[in-house]
């Protein structure tokens, strides 16, 4: 807790007494609403300038924590009598008294005191500093003598991560590693622990003190199989002087402090505590004493790993506690799966394995094309320089124009009868990538549109470009402004857009309806009625103004049209008759 912090408590009306208890709900398994209600009447010294409410809120801390309940638990009482005792000498080592008068220079609870008090800044500069350091010293005397491990392979490049080739090159799974890591080492940057490094292969430790600092300790792991390196790990960190010691693995990017926190709050009461991965194998272990044959005879790598520890620590009479299952990253699936849950937390959108994905997620461009000559080479002039970034297909319908010879060998050429939902459909079945990306021929790329798609992607399933005209009509610009706000307010976008969506979302959607026009508005309906939320890129993408005649009445006329007929799909009217109607101007 920080002193910035501290301060926004005080203006909240939170007394620092309150503020001191509330900060160890998690450490005391405790709700902070209860804990600040224990301490409300103890702000101000006691309401009358007494002992400083931060001393009194340590004080109930270390009773919740320490304290006896029992009659004649005359061993409980001596530890909680040691723990005050050390807390009020490391409090007489910073400040020169525990009475808030003494402490401020003023009485509060005498007239005019307190607004003096303010005068001089002392609520907000000398209050906050005392509470920080009596969170710091009351950290220091909760906390065992704790250690983490960090147990990991060396990030080398084909060496790690194997499982997730050939979707990802081995480039790419020795750097997704190495967010793994940065994410876990500073979550174990938040523990009051050590952080310890144990990692394979041996003589390659100078690549990982470049990646997470020079202040671990770092270790070659040791034994002839996993279960051996892993139990050597924790006999040896444990041999340091360490009360408990908790070990997790480095595919885990989900971990979080609390967890770890958690784990040694369990080994408070009991010997091991497990972490559950939902495949059945554990990315946590923790012990206060070397149990070398929890970790023996295992068949590491299987789906009875976390079954077979808990049986050999059961064996052996040891008590048990667990920690919430999480999910280890080891397939494309548990990759998969772990981008879906980035749309709903932030925090994995912030973390660096979440900013890396986002950054490196697979985009399949699809543009369906017929009779394009007039477009064909300005669309791919804008495509060349993200060529080798994404994936780019066009799908030709029957063009009798030259449309088909015009296409540049760097690009993949697929065929499908005509209709727009006939071959955007035929491009994603093709495709390969996590994000499918329709393009019209006549659009105007905004700059790094890849970038757009995928800063959009990170928190939506499906969403657009903003669109814009180069038409500076009035009408035209009208259109803009309706269309952009239709997404937000109405949640449908129009191919003209450039829609970009989910792989499995698309499909599961039944992809575009083979309909001869109204695929597009058809398919945000459905994503609508699905519940699906839709983003919209900053930048605009341009698209022609090629269907609007000239003249202003002419182009009002043609906008009333399109409203009319999407009124008349929306009233069942077949979209056959509707196609009739539409002007094609190809």
């Amino acid at each position: 807790m920080d002193r910035e912090e501290i301060k926004n408590l005080f203006m909240q009306g939170i007394d620092c007494s309150q503020v001191v208890a509330g900060a160890f709900a998690k450490e005391l398994g405790m709700e902070p609403d209860t804990l600040r209600k224990m301490a409300a009447c103890f702000g101000g010294g006691m309401q009358c300038g007494e002992t400083c409410g931060a001393v009194t809120g340590a004080l109930m801390v270390i009773g919740l924590k320490y304290g006896h309940s029992q009659e004649n638990d005359q061993k409980t009482k001596e530890e909680m009598t040691q723990k005050v005792a050390q807390f009020q000498a490391m409090f007489a080592e910073r400040y020169p008294s525990r009475i808030c008068s003494c402490l401020l220079g003023h009485d509060i609870s005498k007239p005019g005191e307190m607004e003096k008090v303010l005068e001089k800044g002392l609520l907000f500069e000398l209050c906050p500093r005392i509470v920080e350091d009596t969170v710091d010293i009351l950290e220091k005397i909760l906390s065992m003598k704790r250690a983490v491990i960090l147990f990991t392979r060396v990030p080398i490049a084909g060496k790690t991560k194997t499982r997730m080739m050939p979707k990802l090159d081995p480039t790419e799974c020795a750097r997704l590693h190495c967010c793994f890591l940065k994410d876990i080492a500073g979550e174990f940057r938040k523990t009051p622990a050590d952080i310890f490094v144990f990692f394979t292969p041996e003589g390659k430790k100078e690549r990982l003190v470049r990646l997470l600092g020079e202040d671990l300790r770092y270790f070659a792991q040791e034994g002839k199989d996993l279960g051996e390196r892993m139990g050597n790990a924790v006999k040896k960190v444990l041999g340091l002087g360490y009360d408990a010691c908790v070990l997790t693995g480095s595919d885990i990017p989900e971990l979080r402090a609390e967890t770890l926190k958690l784990a040694f709050r369990v080994l408070e009461c009991k010997d091991v505590v497990l972490g559950p991965t939902a495949d059945g194998g554990y990315y946590l272990i923790g012990m206060k004493r070397p149990h070398m044959g929890v970790f023996e005879g295992k068949a590491y790598g299987t789906g009875s790993v976390f079954q077979d520890t808990e049986a050999a620590a059961k064996q052996e009479g040891l008590s048990l506690g667990y920690t919430e299952m999480l999910t280890d990253m080891d397939s494309v699936s548990d990759l998969n799966g772990y981008r879906a849950r980035m749309k709903e937390r932030e925090e994995l959108r912030r973390s660096a394995t979440g900013r890396y994905l986002a950054r490196t997620v697979p985009v399949s461009v699809i543009i369906p094309v017929y009779n394009e000559t007039e477009t064909i080479e300005r669309l791919q002039e804008q495509l060349f320089p993200i060529k080798d970034r994404c994936e780019i297909l066009f799908v030709d319908g029957g063009s009798t124009d030259g449309t088909q010879a015009k296409i540049r060998p760097e690009f993949r050429l697929l065929h499908s009868e005509k209709g727009r939902a006939r071959q955007m459909n035929t491009g994603a079945r093709a495709s390969h990538g996590e994000i499918l990306f329709f393009l019209h021929c006549d659009s105007e790329l905004p700059p790094r549109p890849l970038e757009e798609i995928r800063r959009v992607m990170a928190a939506h399933r499906a969403g657009c470009f903003g669109i814009a005209f180069h038409s500076l009509h009035f009408f035209m610009l009208t259109c803009r402004v309706i269309s952009n706000h239709r997404i937000k307010d109405r949640k449908i976008m129009f191919g003209d857009q450039g829609i970009f969506v989910e792989r499995e979302l698309f499909f599961e959607a039944g992809m575009f309806p083979e309909l001869p026009v109204m695929e597009d508005y058809q398919f945000s309906l459905t994503l609508k009625k699905m519940g699906v939320q839709l983003g919209m890129a900053r930048r605009r993408i341009y698209t022609s103004d090629r269907r609007f005649p000239k003249g202003t009445i002419p182009k009002l006329k043609l906008m009333w049209k399109m409203n009319r007929l999407r009124k008349m799909y929306r009233d069942q009217v077949p979209a056959e008759t509707i196609a009739k109607l539409y002007r094609d101007v190809r």
